[in-house]
């Protein structure tokens, strides 16, 4: 559990799809995601898998049961390397109130502290603007844009969809530094 000024973090858990589906079930708010909308049924599938993990982190307005999105944080291959990667989907009605940051930067000083990740990156399309503005909000450097990397969807013809990527990373030592 990670409390933060505005926010309680726990792990996810398969029952917390009920409160995931205002936000999972809305194909606009995926749209840069390799799923398309969520229904109960399929969310319900998709905690249930991912409950054990103990990747996925779900955020909560502080004392209340409001969840406004979630995140997820695993360690990356090779293991020897302590990288981590983050990633985050949040409730549309809680965009731009600094809450997609704000968990993040909580998240990954657990990661850093707690799992002994040396370096974490985030990716996102190049057109995902508010999610590449929270990973500079967080001191992430841009790394790197590579031209049409990602492949989620395929056209009306079955021919694939490729998507640019802007990949960021902070190394811990650099987080540390810029957390206060």
């Amino acid at each position: 559990m990670i409390d933060t000024n505005r926010l309680f973090i726990r792990n996810l858990i398969q029952s917390d799809y009920h409160k995931m589906i205002e936000y999972m079930g809305d194909k606009h708010n995926l749209r840069y995601e390799p799923d398309d909308e969520y229904d109960l049924e399929k969310l319900s599938k998709f905690t249930k898998e991912v409950e054990e993990s103990k990747l996925f982190y779900v955020c909560f307005i502080k004392n209340t049961d409001i969840l406004i999105g979630h995140i997820y944080l695993e360690k990356t291959d090779p293991s020897i390397f302590n990288g981590g990667n983050i990633g985050y989907i949040f409730n549309p009605k809680f965009h731009g109130l600094g809450f997609a940051t704000e968990a993040a930067k909580a998240v990954m000083n657990y990661g850093f502290n707690n799992l002994g990740m040396h370096r974490i990156i985030a990716m996102c399309n190049p057109e995902n603007i508010p999610s590449w503005k929270v990973m500079e909000k967080l001191n992430m450097r841009k790394e790197g844009h590579f031209k049409k990397k990602v492949h989620f969807r395929d056209d009306d013809e079955g021919n694939p969809i490729y998507w640019d990527e802007y990949v960021y990373a902070i190394l811990k030592e650099d987080f540390l530094k810029t957390k206060g």
